[in-house]
């Protein structure tokens, strides 16, 4: 009886902690300090746990605990490591010729085993590209008049998002379907986040007459709402649905900052990097209400009762 009675308040302690629980933590490149830093979800903590080349655009793989990026300085590769840095692996070599192109975005679809990137030529073309996680069958999806820069994918519809330097466009995981959702052609899109539990998808600029902005859409490009402006030289942008908040890399001055997702409340939490480029956040966890917590332990009391009275 008693170690029955002590597990479930232990499982009820347990559960109400759950709401204590805040988001996790932000990774991001800083590109000119060849690092990629792991930091909480306010700056505090900031470490470095991989030091090599230049990182560029970046993914998490929380499926598998997995951290993958570009590496613009190596041969133009993608590698992957654990969340914590360890056992770091070179995924993927030799993707653009140095010095006439690169690699560009790097995004994870976990359920499918698949793993998304983007190239670009200085002639002005680009490609998307997939392969397994590991690296293996990989293959061109895609080539493109345009240039390649970031990509985001919602796996529930089935479809990848990219920019290029005046657009951002999607299609199906097949590669068939494209279609260009917004046209930016004074305003350079940079990198993607997809935010699929609202259906939105946001992005940085770094032109045009307000420099550095964050705009928004719905998923087809309807709705475009400019967050914030005037920000200077925008790269990486990550959002947490559940947590409310969404954060960004600035170039002009190597900083990291976060705001609530309609722009109100921004802040510097990052400073001293030298030229941050992407950057992914854990997703927040979200708090049970009041009501489900109480209905819980009423449930929990109750049982408790049930068996104290059976063993009397």
């Amino acid at each position: 009886m008693k170690r029955i009675s002590t597990s479930l308040l232990c499982g009820l302690w347990l559960l109400c902690n759950v709401a204590g629980l805040s988001a996790g933590n932000i990774y991001y490149t800083d590109g000119n300090n060849h690092h990629v830093n792991r930091a909480n979800s306010d700056g505090s903590g900031a470490t470095s746990i991989v030091s090599q080349g230049f990182p560029a655009y970046l993914d998490l793989d929380l499926t598998n605990n997995k951290i993958y990026w570009s590496d613009i300085i190596s041969q133009n590769s993608i590698y992957g490591a654990n969340l914590d840095g360890t056992g770091v692996t070179q995924i993927l070599t030799g993707l653009a010729t140095s010095g006439s192109g690169g690699v560009t975005g790097v995004v994870v679809d976990p359920a499918a085993n698949k793993l998304y990137w983007g190239t670009y030529t200085n002639s002005g073309t680009g490609t998307i590209n997939v392969a397994n996680l590991n690296g293996t069958n990989a293959t061109t999806l895609v080539s493109l008049a345009s240039q390649v820069g970031d990509l985001a994918v919602n796996p529930a519809s089935g479809k990848l998002y990219w920019t290029s330097p005046t657009k951002i466009s999607s299609m199906n995981l097949d590669g068939t379907g494209q279609t260009v959702i917004a046209n930016l052609p004074f305003t350079s899109p940079q990198n993607l986040a997809m935010d699929s539990a609202q259906a939105k998808i946001y992005w940085t600029t770094s032109a045009g007459a307000s420099q550095g902005s964050i705009q928004s859409a719905n998923l087809d490009g309807s709705g475009v709402v400019t967050l914030l402006t005037n920000l200077g030289n925008l790269r990486g942008i990550a959002i947490d649905s559940a947590g409310g908040k969404m954060f960004w890399t600035n170039v002009n001055d190597s900083t990291v900052h976060r705001a609530n997702l309609d722009g109100s409340n921004a802040s510097t939490i990052v400073s001293g990097l030298n030229f941050p480029q992407d950057i992914a956040v854990v997703q927040s966890i979200p708090e049970p209400s009041s009501f489900v917590l109480g209905g819980l332990g009423a449930i929990g009391l109750y049982v408790l009762t049930r068996r104290q009275r059976k063993a009397t």
